[in-house]
């Protein structure tokens, strides 16, 4: 109300049509719709028109895990195209993390931000960035734990597992070298609905990190080291075996081995390097110090295991060439 000759706000053409829509400004009062010739800017006709507050609220739960979808609410949304969006406690009017368009609904997603810390939960009018309502959310850091081997082989695959609730189910669990930025990685693999999957160790040897990456934010919440070593070494857990490095085919050969524990169900077992841990081409008894084992006709790269059925767990493995 009183704005110069001249002056315009949000407008519409009149075209060949009578009748069209404005938006409203984000500020209450009172105010003129007029209508003005495009030659010389003179207004032919005006209303008196009075904005008033809108009355919105929004509602959120008191706390989040970070990096976590999570769902809020709002009533009497003004325009499909105002936003609601979280962000640290005392931001200026105007600013945005991560949002979620009203449309036509009164309710939607928002993923919370990577760092703990108090939030609002604000409805913002699209028309000036105004702030109509907001919801006090506090973010929680998320508990997560990962586990997996202390050494592989090159390039062998191996499983890692993770506990906790995951935040987003686009997180992802890496492995990077050993003191790189939390950003980097060798390979990834997102946690989806899983609570373990499997990863290809690098083909490089050296000392590496397996992470747990919020998807948000790529924010490290679980870590754990480990050793690649070569693709031909053995790999002992309770136990270890003695094997020649090579053989030829249908050779005889001695296997000598010593377990921490021999009170269990201990087996020796020859299998192709990358068949399944429990089968085998050929298994013995772990019994005395020495077994007589004949090696495959077909060359290859084979495997020794000694296997503690009881516990399900495979205490050494050796590689031998067969060529």
């Amino acid at each position: 109300m009183g704005a110069e000759e001249g002056e315009s706000g949000a407008y519409i053409r009149t075209r060949d049509n009578t009748e069209g829509s404005l938006q409203a400004p984000a500020q209450p009062g009172l105010y003129e719709v007029r209508y003005i010739l495009n030659e010389g800017r003179k207004t032919l006709a005006s209303a008196a028109i009075e904005i008033v507050e809108a009355e919105v609220t929004v509602s959120a739960p008191a706390q989040v895990v970070t990096g976590a979808s999570f769902q809020v609410s709002w009533t009497n949304p003004i325009h499909p195209q105002d936003y609601v969006t979280i962000v640290p406690m005392g931001t200026g009017e105007g600013e945005y993390g991560n949002y979620t368009r009203t449309r036509d609904n009164t309710q939607g997603s928002v993923t919370a931000p990577a760092t703990p810390g108090l939030y609002e939960v604000r409805y913002i009018l699209n028309e000036g960035g105004k702030t109509l309502a907001s919801a006090e959310v506090e973010v929680v850091e998320a508990g997560m734990e990962l586990s997996g081997p202390d050494t592989v082989r090159a390039g062998d695959q191996f499983r890692v597992a993770w506990t906790g609730s995951a935040p987003s189910p686009r997180d992802y669990v890496s492995i990077a070298p050993l003191g790189s930025d939390d950003g980097d990685y060798e390979t990834y693999v997102r946690v989806r609905d899983a609570q373990e999957a499997d990863l290809t160790a690098p083909e490089t040897m050296g000392f590496y990190q397996l992470r747990y990456v919020l998807d948000e934010g790529r924010r490290v919440l679980a870590r754990h080291d480990l050793e690649v070593v070569s693709a031909t070494a053995a790999l002992d857990d309770g136990g270890s075996l003695s094997v020649p490095e090579t053989g030829t085919p249908g050779e005889s050969i001695a296997v000598t081995w010593q377990a921490e524990d021999n009170g269990n169900d201990r087996r020796i077992a020859l299998a192709q390097a990358d068949q399944a841990d429990f089968t085998w081409i050929e298994m013995q008894s772990a019994s005395g110090e020495e077994l007589t084992f004949t090696l495959p006709d077909a060359s290859g790269t084979y495997e020794f295991r000694l296997l503690d059925i009881s516990e399900r767990k495979v205490l050494s493995r050796a590689i031998i060439q067969v060529q």
